[in-house]
């Protein structure tokens, strides 16, 4: 999804951003459109051009706010001499819809 995210719709440029084989892009874009995290759009030229749909957008928020729960309470954090303000956000444990 980042790559789609990042402008890269097609899939020949999605394999090459997210370094795939078209069998295992092929499989991974059939997840996320099932999932309605992404959708194909057919763009008059017999290519498929791929967007983040809404539903993907907070998928890939609640994705980064995890990766700052996981950093900030890494082993490394507990190591760090200067103290913290507070915790990152956690909005992603309450709502997980």
């Amino acid at each position: 999804m980042k790559a789609i995210k990042e402008g890269r719709s097609r899939p020949t440029q999605i394999i090459r951003a997210a370094n795939l084989n078209t069998d295992t892009l092929d499989i991974y874009l059939d997840i996320l459109s099932m999932n309605g995290l992404i959708a194909g759009v057919p763009n008059g030229r017999g290519i498929v051009e791929y967007t983040v749909t809404e539903k993907g957008e907070k998928a890939i928020t609640k994705f980064r706010e995890l990766e700052e729960l996981i950093q900030f309470y890494s082993v490394e954090s507990y190591s760090r001499s200067e103290p913290v303000d507070k915790p990152p956000k956690i909005a992603l444990l309450i709502d997980a819809k």
